[in-house]
Formats: C-alpha cells, structure tokens, sequence
C-alpha cells in the first residue's frame, strides 16, 4: 500500500469517526434535553409534595389525642387569645341589660380586657328580678369560680363577657357553692 492509498483510509476513516461523533452528539443533545424536561418535572413535583405537607401540616383531619382531650377546654382555651377591637369594647353592655341571661350568657367564654381567656360560664345566677347577680366560671382544672356581675361586661357579637381580672386572679378565687 502506498501512502496515498493509506492516507486516503486514514482520511475516509476519521470522516467516518466525525460523522459518528456527530451522530452521538446529536444523542447527547437529545437526551440531555429529555433529562432537562425530567429534572424540571422532578423538581416542581417536590416542591408541590413539601409546599402541599406544609400546609396539609396546619390542617389536620386527624382525631386530637386522648392526652390532648383530657384537658378542660378553658385550660386549652386559655392559650388563645380573642382579638377585641376598640369598636367590640365600646359595644359591650353591663350584664344587668342582657335579655334572657341565662341561655344568653350559658357558655360564653370570659376574657379579660386584653383578650386572654380566662375561662367559660358554666350557670348564671338571677336575683329576685331575673336580672343576673353572679357567674359561676371554669377557669380550669375543673374549678368553678363565682364572680359578681358588677364587674362584668357582655359582646353580644363575640358571646363573651369580660372581666378587670387576669386569669391568675380569677384562679385565686374560692370555689363556687352548688
């Protein structure tokens, strides 16, 4: 063979190993664009299951545990607090001027002026004109507290009743009788 002859092999076969190159080359690109498109389908994906547990975490459908159920509601209450506006607490009237106290006031919450919970009403107690003299409230543990009606306020809007007291005042009262 002479070097023409040879030259020419040569030549024919790296035009051959280009073209091929070309070939995989050409698949290269191909599946690199198919692994683009899988990439970005994987990422939305994630990002839709950790968003979506984000906030499936702020709702649950579950059943609250035994543990948490055993507490009184006005102890688990007590840790939220009512938002009262300016416009709520100008709109609040003295017991004396609810009509019906008794189904009106039967398990309203009582807050104080801030709006901590302190507790529920658990019964109303009327005087000879049925206007309400006391209320006997929950503020936990399952004790029950009477306080006077003089110093309480009805939002007949929110269905609370609010107090001058804080919660560890109203706790240091004796229990109620009956």
């Amino acid at each position: 063979m002479n070097i023409a002859t040879s030259w020419n092999v040569v030549s024919s076969e790296l035009v051959s190993l280009e073209a091929r190159g070309s070939v995989i080359a050409k698949q290269g690109f191909v599946q690199e664009k198919d692994m683009t498109s899988r990439l970005f389908a994987l990422t939305v994906a994630a990002l839709i299951a950790v968003g979506g547990s984000a906030v499936a975490a702020g709702y649950s459908s579950t059943a609250p545990s035994k543990a948490t159920t055993t507490s009184s509601k006005a102890t688990t209450a007590a840790a939220v607090s009512d938002k009262l506006t300016t416009k709520e607490m100008n709109a609040a009237i003295a017991l004396d001027k609810v009509s019906n106290p008794q189904s009106t006031l039967a398990m309203a919450k009582v807050d104080d002026h801030a709006g901590h919970n302190i507790g529920e009403v658990k019964s109303v107690v009327t005087g000879a004109s049925g206007a309400p003299t006391a209320i006997q409230v929950d503020v936990g543990g399952n004790h029950v507290v009477s306080m006077d009606t003089k110093n309480l306020t009805y939002i007949p809007d929110r269905k609370i009743v609010l107090t001058r007291m804080s919660k560890a005042q109203a706790e240091k009262l004796p229990a109620a009788k009956g």
